[in-house]
């Protein structure tokens, strides 16, 4: 609780992503990482929210490389 809610923030900003304490229901492993929220469009919106980024700083990771 305290971590996730940045209580513990010091110098440096971190919050743990990690499965959560219910059951999630059977499915394939790509559902079951989106239900609980640890894809990587969900690792990025962490990171983006701890830097106080918008989703708008996620346009440069979907840069089209060869255009």
């Amino acid at each position: 609780f305290l971590a996730l809610n940045g209580l513990l923030d010091g110098k440096l900003k971190w919050r743990s992503m990690m499965l959560p304490d219910r059951y999630i229901d059977h499915g394939s492993p790509k559902d079951q990482i989106e239900e609980a929220g640890l894809t990587s469009k969900h690792i990025a919106a962490t990171v983006l929210s701890l830097m106080g980024k918008t989703k708008d700083g996620l346009k440069l990771l979907h840069r089209n490389p060869t255009a």
